[in-house]
């Protein structure tokens, strides 16, 4: 299908020259982006740690949600200008001036942080940057923010790694901890602030690979029971969570006009105010179960769970249900680990076991690729195409 027209929305200078800015639509997606055209060295400036296979002089910036209407896209364009424009203002610099250390805008690991936040927040979810804010939190409980970029080495991280470790961190917080330092770091050897990034060097902990726990049938049966027999939200949050796998977010989304009863259907689809995690649209199929507890709400329109709560300025979710699924837990007779992704969890595990392919599995899930799915790959069904390689030898045949 063609590209709608696109129009120029501004011309950005950059050190190196000026890049124009136009809208095109992207039909895939179901948004505007952003393509900007110029010198190599202009849209590197423009879009730090884009790092094209060839010198190229075109790139693009999605939004970090959907964005249909060309006004609100105006108004998003306007705040990335104003980026740049103090960019330029505290003097633009780039990886290629070989004094670019005394030419940035920061000297602190904290300040380097503010700008890579900043620079984040233009392109990835509100939740993708929250949680690298509470990773960078953790590593500066251990190397303070005012620690200079130059001074940062291998061997100091190496011991906060260790002092990490030590504290009893888990080996999974404590890579990610450290691989969001790295982004910072990154940022400084692309500035020319450093050769390269000392956590290369470092040794991390082996992250171990843990199987998911998950509630058995008899468990998933008894959970529903009892948010029956609490009210509607509680009913449908519980169903939705282990009939379709969706995220919480995804959850908390979803509205009526997504869900097709007649061709049996759940669509889960970027919105104004939501993005999903890879940012792809997808469709789940709707059980027999979850089928039957959704027709009397055939009629029903708006956001499915909680329909009259919208989001809160500042907030991650549009309700925070936690404290609710926290009593539906506790009158089911079931430990307090069960959380709203342990029914995701759910959903994939007892599909594994029952013999659905892991391929169907991650596309009802929306995994990013197929190593994901394979937490679930040891619940897999007994396969009897094992047998086809193993045909006996027959009767009177001598073994050579």
């Amino acid at each position: 299908m063609a590209q709608k027209p696109y129009a120029a929305l501004g011309v950005v200078q950059t050190p190196h020259g000026e890049v124009i800015v136009r809208k095109v639509w992207k039909v895939r997606q179901s948004t505007f982006v952003f393509q900007l055209k110029g010198n190599h060295l202009s849209l590197r400036w423009m879009v730090p740690g884009w790092k094209p296979a060839n010198p190229s002089t075109r790139t693009q910036i999605t939004p970090p949600r959907p964005l249909v209407d060309p006004d609100d896209l105006k108004v998003f364009f306007n705040k990335m200008a104003a980026a740049w424009e103090r960019k330029m203002a505290l003097g633009g610099y780039s990886p290629q001036y070989s004094n670019a250390s005394t030419l940035a805008p920061y000297s602190t690991l904290g300040q380097l942080r503010e700008i890579v936040k900043a620079e984040m927040a233009a392109s990835l979810r509100p939740s993708t940057v929250t949680t690298y804010k509470h990773q960078w939190n953790g590593v500066f409980a251990y190397i303070p923010a005012e620690t200079p970029v130059l001074s940062i080495d291998r061997i100091m991280i190496q011991n906060t790694v260790s002092k990490m470790s030590e504290t009893a961190l888990s080996a999974a917080t404590v890579r990610k901890n450290i691989e969001a330092l790295n982004r910072l770091l990154i940022r400084a050897v692309e500035d020319g602030m450093l050769a390269s990034s000392p956590v290369k060097r470092v040794r991390l902990p082996k992250k171990p690979k843990r199987i998911p726990r998950f509630l058995s049938a008899p468990q998933r049966e008894d959970l529903l029971r009892v948010a029956q027999a609490h009210g509607k939200d509680a009913h449908l949050l519980v169903a939705l969570g282990v009939y379709l796998g969706v995220r919480k977010a995804e959850l908390l989304s979803l509205r009526w006009d997504q869900i097709d009863l007649t061709q049996r259907v759940a669509h889960v689809v970027n919105q104004k105010t939501f993005t999903t995690k890879n940012g792809k649209n997808r469709a789940i199929p709707i059980c027999d179960e979850l089928h039957s507890i959704l027709l009397p709400y055939s009629n029903a329109i708006g956001f499915v769970l909680q329909p009259g709560k919208t989001y809160e300025k500042g907030s991650r979710y549009r309700w925070e249900f936690r404290g609710l699924l926290k009593v539906l837990v506790k009158n089911a007779g079931l430990g307090s680990w069960v959380t709203a992704h342990i029914m995701r969890h759910t959903f994939a595990s007892l599909y594994a076991q029952a013999g659905v392919s892991l391929y169907k599995i991650g596309t009802w899930m929306g995994h990013s690729s197929s190593e994901v799915t394979e937490i679930y790959a040891h619940l897999a069904a007994y396969d009897s195409d094992i047998n086809k390689g193993s045909i006996p030898i027959s009767v009177g045949v001598r073994r050579q």
